[in-house]
Order: structure tokens, then C-alpha cells, then sequence
């Protein structure tokens, strides 16, 4: 056995040492990058935290998201066709025991295939869609989608960070039946589409659009029961399309339907939670796990939660500052402070004052003011 001495000294070299690693993608989006531990070796109560250490891509077209030491980090490449370059520290602590009979106070490289994690995993869409939540122009921007529930009339609002450069008119809908049930890439052609749910008929529908010009329009399946709600759209199952998340009113359940452009590959429930006060506002990678977390907000309290999910399953949840004055409303969630993390949007139904939380990850900033619209027929649709 070791001595405590020669334990220090290994534990001092495996500490010390830096993995290079490299990973080509053929698809732009984001990256998942796990590590996993190699070999079996001889070991007691060992534990190891590695860090990864993002270093660039070889065409710069590759940016880290999150950092930490957790055994993963976020990559966001676009175009495709990038190298990701990183080194991995793989970082011991605990209680380490060699094979009985073997006494060494040198660190031996071989025992890197032990105890040390040795590989790299990219997890990334083998057929994804790049574009950003939101962005109508394009320019990887998130942009804000307004409806007005009186004349039918539908907008964008073309954004640079938190300043409205723009105001695109898209079509009216004058039917108010016919309402947004979120926006995301369904067709992969790097814009913006428009997700619809008639709350009079139970029919769904998809616009595909060219930035605010409608393409096409294609129906999905129709839910004729009208408690069931889209309330979010997110990738759930990490293959690089949009998915639709459902919320039912009085039962209070709550699923996703995993989608393939427009058609419907399979559904999967999501924690039931039976509170009608409680209202998922937004969804979003909050976490940096390439995962969409839920935003949930009380009406009647004025808590506020996020759900920090691996897929359909809560892994925990995390409370946000409450916001007593029940006149504000959570409306949507993305990325407006160019940090690749999504930020939360807020409409007071009150006084048309709207403004956005930056977050860091699950933290929220100082609070950053958006020009006011105080037609209170006009509601922000999306993203959400």
C-alpha cells in the first residue's frame, strides 16, 4: 500500500496533468462536450472533478459557453466544419489505494489509464438547425414577436441587444382563435418559424417563413381537447429540432412532443404539477448543459422557479427572486445580452412597461428596461 507521503505525491501528478483533446464538427450548433472516465484500476474512494479548458477552434469559428468544473462544457460553433480544440485537467481528490504489495513514491504515467479521465465525448445534432431563438433578420440575434389580440395585427421587433433597431410587420390573423404558440426552426433553413394553435378548433399549424415573409404553412396533428396549451418551444432531446411543450389547464399536466420538422415522432410526459396558478413562461438552457430548462411563475403568489431539466426529467429546481405586483407578467426567455445564455422577458399587463433580466445561468442581473407599449391589446408572443 501507499504510504499518505506517496499518495500526496500521485495525487500532486495526476493534478497536474493536461489532456489534449480534439473533436471535428459537421453541423453548427451547440456542443455538449462530456467527459468520461477511463480504466478500472486499483482504487478506494477515489474521486475526480475534471475541468475542461476550452482552447479555440482551428478557424475561430468555435466559442466556449460555459466553463466550470463540472465534467462538461458548451460549445457553440458556427458554420460547421470546426475542430474543437481542449485540454482536460483531470483533478483528484479522495482516498487512493495501489494493489497490495506495490510500493512506489514516483508517479507512473500508466496510472493516468486508471485513475485519470481520459476521453472526450462530443454530443451534438447529426442534423441540426443554427438558428438562434427568435431571430428573424437574421443576424444571430434574438428578436421579440408581438401580437395585438384586438385587430389580429402581428410584429417584430427586430433587436441589437436590448435596443429595438426595427419594426417588421408580419401578417395579420384577424381570427383571435388562432394564437402563437412559440417560434423555432422547424425546417432548418436558418429561420425563424412561427408555431399557431386554434383555441377554437384544436387545429396547429406551422408558418415557414423567410425572415417575416411567410413561405409556406403545414398542419400538424390537431388537439381538439382545449385545455391543452403550447406554451414553449426548446430542443428536448438534443437532436438539434425544435420541440413543442404542452401544458393542460384543471389537470395541470404538462408534456412534449418531440418533433421532426413537422411531423410528430413520439411524446413524453412531463411532471404533472396540478396548481393551475402555477404557469410555465419560458423555457431555455439556463444550466449550460445544452439541455432547455422550464420557467415557472405563480400568479398568485408571485414566485418564480426554473426547473433545471435532462430532457423531460427535473434534475433540480431553482427559486428566482419573486415579484409580488402580479401586473407582471414572465412572457419569454433569450439571449439578449450576446452571452449565448438565455435572459428572461417581462410585460407589465398594467402600465405596457416591459423590460428583461440578464441572467448568469440562474442569477439574475440588474434589470434592463425595454420601450414601453401601452396598447395593452398588443402581447409579446415569442420567443418562449
Amino acid at each position: 500500500m501507499t504510504s499518505a507521503a506517496q499518495a500526496q505525491t500521485l495525487d500532486a501528478a495526476i493534478n497536474s496533468v493536461l489532456l489534449p483533446s480534439a473533436a471535428t464538427v459537421g453541423v453548427a450548433g451547440n456542443y455538449v462536450l462530456q467527459l468520461a472516465p477511463g480504466g478500472s484500476g486499483s482504487t478506494t474512494t477515489t474521486v475526480f472533478s475534471p475541468t475542461v479548458i476550452f482552447a479555440g477552434s482551428s478557424d475561430g469559428n468555435c466559442t466556449a459557453v460555459s466553463l466550470s468544473t463540472e465534467p462538461a462544457t458548451t460549445v457553440t460553433c458556427s458554420p460547421p466544419g470546426s475542430t474543437v480544440t481542449m485540454s482536460i485537467k483531470p483533478v483528484f481528490s479522495g482516498t487512493l489505494s495501489l494493489a497490495a504489495g506495490v510500493v512506489t513514491n514516483q508517479y507512473d504515467p500508466s496510472m493516468l489509464n486508471n485513475f485519470a479521465v481520459r476521453s472526450v465525448q462530443v454530443s451534438a445534432p447529426s442534423s441540426g438547425c443554427a438558428q438562434r431563438r427568435g431571430d428573424f433578420n437574421p443576424v444571430s440575434q434574438s428578436d421579440i414577436l408581438w401580437r395585438n389580440t384586438s385587430t389580429g395585427t402581428t410584429t417584430v421587433w427586430i433587436m441589437s441587444g436590448y435596443t429595438s433597431t426595427s419594426q417588421l410587420a408580419v401578417d395579420t390573423v384577424s381570427d383571435q382563435n388562432w394564437q402563437i404558440g412559440g417560434v423555432g426552426d422547424f425546417n432548418c433553413d436558418g429561420n425563424a418559424d412561427i408555431v399557431w394553435r386554434n383555441y377554437g378548433t384544436g387545429q396547429n399549424t406551422i408558418w415557414f417563413m423567410n425572415g417575416t415573409a411567410i413561405v409556406s404553412q403545414m398542419s400538424i396533428p390537431p388537439v381538439t381537447d382545449l385545455a391543452w396549451r403550447i406554451v414553449g418551444v426548446s430542443d428536448f432531446d438534443a437532436d438539434g429540432r425544435p420541440d413543442l411543450l404542452w401544458r393542460k389547464t384543471g389537470t395541470g399536466e404538462n408534456t412534449v412532443w418531440y418533433m421532426n420538422g413537422t411531423s410528430v415522432v413520439s411524446q413524453a410526459a412531463v411532471p404533472t404539477v396540478a396548481d393551475d396558478n402555477w404557469k410555465i413562461g419560458a423555457t431555455g438552457d439556463f444550466d449550460g448543459n445544452g439541455k432547455p430548462d422550464i420557467v415557472w411563475r405563480n400568479t398568485a403568489t408571485g414566485q418564480d422557479t426554473i426547473w433545471l431539466m435532462n430532457g423531460v426529467i427535473i434534475a433540480s429546481q431553482v427559486p428566482l427572486p419573486a415579484v409580488t405586483d402580479l401586473t407582471w407578467q414572465l412572457v419569454g426567455a433569450a439571449d439578449f445580452s450576446g452571452d449565448n445564455r438565455p435572459d428572461l422577458i417581462w410585460r407589465n399587463s398594467s402600465t405596457g412597461a416591459n423590460t428583461v433580466w440578464p441572467m448568469n445561468g440562474t442569477v439574475p442581473l440588474t434589470p434592463v428596461p425595454l420601450p414601453s407599449v401601452t396598447d395593452l391589446n398588443w402581447k409579446i408572443a415569442a420567443p418562449r
